[in-house]
């Protein structure tokens, strides 16, 4: 996931991007690891939405399915429509096969 560097940056820093000149790629869900991924950020400022489905590919992936619904719950997910569309884009963009897809998959019907 490529984005422009002139569009500004929402939280993540740099350990949670890389690249140079006009171009900075997202990090892998797995190496992305901060504890307060998915959460607000300083002044409270809302978590990118990819940071929460990265929160809860991590959740889902620890199989505690109590803390993968409490966070759902916390943040209101399941009836956001904007992160349901922003998950099945990422289901679809996933390679078949592969965990990221088969971790996010179950959750596109929740």
């Amino acid at each position: 996931m490529k984005r422009r560097h002139g569009r500004g940056r929402r939280g993540g820093g740099a350990a949670e991007s890389s690249g140079k000149g006009s171009e900075v790629q997202l990090k892998p869900w797995h190496r992305r690891v901060r504890k307060t991924l998915g959460y607000e950020g300083p002044g409270g400022r809302p978590a990118p939405l990819i940071d929460e489905v990265h929160r809860l590919l991590h959740l889902w992936k620890a199989g505690d399915e109590s803390k993968v619904n409490e966070y759902l719950d916390e943040k209101g997910l399941r009836h956001n429509a904007l992160f349901n569309q922003l998950l099945q884009a990422l289901i679809e963009l996933a390679e078949e096969g592969s965990e990221e897809r088969a971790l996010m998959e179950p959750s596109a019907t929740t």
